[in-house]
């Protein structure tokens, strides 16, 4: 068992032993696993105390004015509750309003159903203040948000098309009586049969809105949001099939129609890639170049009389184009001219070296190429790894929950009177440095909260540390379990160029025992039983770079007047988010190579970095070849993230705008193709999600089968690479010249075949079934 950073290198250049065998792994990187338990331990201690103190109804249901919870116990056929006097409470409590709105105490009343305008008055339960009523009167429509019924706001307008000259008593007609300010006494309302006789036309809009008062600009903001949210939960939940049939089913046929072209088409999608690169790269250089004033004469011919929305108005469609973004990205801004024309020659330098680049590259372009290729053949045989991203986000999105659920613990408490919450509402706006628990909320002596011993920090603090502590915790567990994902993808690819007799190079012996069918699970459990504190060590050096460039933006954020103010401020804290973004972009290219070695050699965290900085460093044109990669990589990332969303959304918002009764008929308004914006949207994120599933996966095999290949090169006399890849990368000699021994009969002990695969089990392969040996190539010099 190997600790954070214990090496454990075989010294030797050229080695005929091949990879650590499967059956030989060990544990590795045990002290940081035991980090990780610990640092979870203590989530589930803070989880447990917030469960003990905190009330997590509050948060589904709300608490009336006596501090009964709405649908608990007698309660339980009201579960919504209404604030009769809101207006009130919120003039009263103006100052929290606009320094605490989070603890804004309002007298509630628990109600079957949320009243509307027009209901009669409602009925109070308990012995009220006198300050209160008996009875409270409806005044404004309110709508369910999480069992707390929100006032609406209501939008009117009107519009009107007045005649100012004739005036009315010239033009025989009746003068307008609306008595508007700044409209004149002798206008008339027009009708479209009057518009030829009328010299001086005004156009009049009036516009109501009746809302709740003394709600703020934030309160008020919540309220509309609530609203916004209530609509589109009902939308949702009404298209909830057709969300998922265009979320996920669609992503997955699109997903594996994708990986039969880059299987089928691979040079084809490499030379694409790189070339929407130089054809993005050209229309960004002459486009500002043109809004710089750098063009010649010709490119300003060019631009101005090729005018594409002539092409588009004789379609019929010149209402569109009047405001396209065709026009609004000619259009030149003297203002800005020198900035555009340093941005054109900006990119159209690099537009010049990336296409020196390409010219120099053009050896590994067609290995990348056969790297695409070879990387679909990995999937095909452990095809359970295109939707093993999906489970993996499955589980985050558990602990998501967890710890939001945990959060939500310690920032709810138990039910409390209204008076009650008055009074500890004034005691907190006078006074921060109150004791932990303020003597509102008393706990029992059992409580186990660590927490408590903590005198100096006020209830407040302590819940924010906590906080901040599950947040980290999260962060954390996020890139744990993105970790394990990227080594059993990484284990897949190790298996079927080392291992697998099916796929590999040479069948080497020793891993007679190790052929399976269940490839994905089989790695995955390697994993699991071997290499959990390797991915302890890494998420953690991952999580702590991320939680050090979310403090950045925070910090950002809060000194925008020190950096207004101060020039230098500006340039070091925008230094310092910038060194963050790229050393966290470097730390993980170079854990996707670690965590390879860790499948390849059993090698902790620290030595598989070190072992993948050498490989790039004594490989002939490693770094020349990973460059390459990952400029294809990212394009083809690019191009499947955008085009399954984008496919997905348009067709499920299709669907949902021909299937709508009212757009049949003929009888739709404006907000039946605004309906289904939220399903679409929803559609939208989820496709997006299964489309980066499987993009992630292609992009870890790519990186997995280059580092198999580079090492394979540099360590074995015997190589284990395949012939496609053999062939790409130059190996010497000849792939039908190459030294191997001759080959042998299979034997009862030693042969194999596909239907005798299994995980993971130690066996003598039966050879029964088998009415013909099979041929085992053992290669060897």
């Amino acid at each position: 068992m190997g600790l954070c950073c214990k090496s454990k290198l075989n010294d030797d250049v050229k080695s005929s032993q091949g990879i650590t065998d499967l059956d030989d792994a060990k544990c590795t990187d045990v002290f940081c696993l035991l980090l990780f338990v610990l640092y979870w331990l203590v989530m589930v201690i803070i989880f447990l105390a917030g469960w003990a103190t905190g009330d997590l109804a509050s948060l589904v249901y709300g608490a009336d004015h006596a501090g009964n919870r709405c649908g608990q116990k007698e309660f339980e056929q009201r579960p919504y509750i209404w604030y009769p006097r809101i207006a009130q409470d919120l003039a009263m409590q103006h100052y929290a309003l606009v320094t605490r709105p989070w603890e804004v105490t309002l007298y509630g009343v628990c109600v079957s159903e949320c009243p509307k305008l027009g209901d009669g008055p409602i009925a109070d339960y308990e012995q009220a203040p006198p300050i209160m009523k008996s009875h409270w009167d409806v005044n404004l429509d309110t709508i369910n948000a999480v069992n707390r019924c929100i006032p609406t706001m209501h939008r009117n307008t009107s519009q009107s098309v007045l005649c100012v000259k004739p005036t009315c008593q010239e033009a025989g007609k009746e003068c307008f009586g609306g008595n508007v300010l700044l409209v004149p006494a002798n206008t008339w309302l027009m009708q479209p049969p009057d518009y030829g006789i009328c010299d001086r036309q005004m156009d009049l809009s009036i516009s109501t809105e009746t809302k709740q008062p003394n709600v703020g600009p934030i309160l008020e903001s919540a309220l509309h949001f609530a609203a916004i949210a209530e609509e589109t939960y009902e939308s949702i939940a009404a298209h909830s099939w057709t969300i998922a049939a265009f979320g996920i089913g669609l992503p997955t046929i699109l997903g594996f129609c994708w990986m039969v072209f880059l299987f089928l088409c691979a040079h084809v999608a490499v030379y694409l890639a790189l070339a929407l690169i130089v054809i993005f790269l050209l229309l960004g250089a002459v486009l500002c170049a043109y809004k710089g004033g750098v063009t010649d004469t010709y490119i300003n011919d060019m631009v101005t009389h090729y005018n594409i929305s002539s092409i588009i108005q004789e379609s019929g469609y010149a209402n569109v184009v009047e405001n396209s973004l065709v026009q609004s990205a000619l259009k030149i801004d003297e203002k800005m001219q020198d900035v555009y024309k340093w941005a054109g020659i900006l990119l159209a330098v690099l537009l010049l070296l990336l296409l020196i680049f390409l010219c120099l590259m053009g050896k590994q372009i067609h290995r990348t190429a056969s790297l695409v290729r070879e990387g679909t053949k990995v999937i095909r045989n452990s095809p359970a790894i295109v939707v093993f991203p999906i489970f993996v986000a499955s589980a985050q999105l558990i602990m998501i929950i967890f710890v939001g659920v945990a959060i939500a613990f310690l920032w709810s408490d138990p039910a409390q009177t209204y008076k009650q919450q008055l009074e500890w509402l004034g005691t907190a706006l006078n006074s921060t440095a109150s004791a932990v628990w303020s003597g509102q909320v008393v706990l029992p002596e059992s409580t186990f909260s660590f927490l408590t011993t903590l005198g100096g920090f006020d209830r407040f603090q302590v819940t924010v540390i906590e906080t901040v502590f599950m947040l980290f915790g999260a962060l954390w567990t996020y890139w744990f379990l993105f970790a394990i994902q990227v080594t059993t993808v990484a284990g897949c690819v190790v298996y079927y160029y080392f291992v697998d007799w099916d796929t590999s190079g040479v069948k080497d012996q020793k891993f007679k025992d190790n052929q399976t069918n269940l490839v994905t699970i089989t790695m995955f459990l390697h994993t699991l039983k071997n290499n959990l504190g390797t991915m302890a060590f890494g998420s953690l050096i991952l999580a702590s770079i991320e939680g050090l460039r979310l403090f950045m933006e925070f910090l950002d954020r809060q000194t925008q007047a020190a950096q207004n103010a101060n020039a230098l401020v500006l340039w070091i804290l925008k230094c310092c988010k910038c060194f963050l973004f790229c050393f966290e972009k470097s730390v993980k290219m170079l854990t996707e190579f670690a965590y390879t070695f860790v499948q390849l050699e059993n090698y902790n965290f620290c030595w598989a970095c070190y072992e993948s900085l050498q490989l790039l460093e004594r490989s002939t044109g490693a770094v020349k070849q990973v460059t390459v990669n990952k400029i294809v990589q990212v394009v083809l990332f690019c191009i499947q993230s955008t085009v399954i969303p984008i496919a997905s959304t348009v067709a499920c918002y299709r669907v949902l705008i021909l299937t709508d009764e009212e757009v049949q008929s003929g009888a739709a308004t404006s907000l039946n193709y605004l309906g289904p914006i939220a399903p679409s949207v929803l559609v939208l994120i989820l496709s997006y999600v299964m489309a980066r599933s499987f993009a992630g996966v292609y992009e870890q095999t790519i990186t997995s089968l280059t580092i198999c290949v580079l090492y394979d090169r540099e360590e074995f006399i015997t190589p284990y690479i395949t012939e496609g890849l053999y062939k790409a990368f130059d190996f010497e000699p000849d792939w039908k010249n190459r030294k191997v021994a001759k080959a042998r009969k299979g034997t009862d002990e030693n042969m194999k075949h596909p239907a005798k695969k299994f995980p993971m089990s130690k066996r003598k392969m039966i050879a029964g079934s088998v009415n013909k040996a099979t041929q085992l190539h053992d290669y060897k010099v």
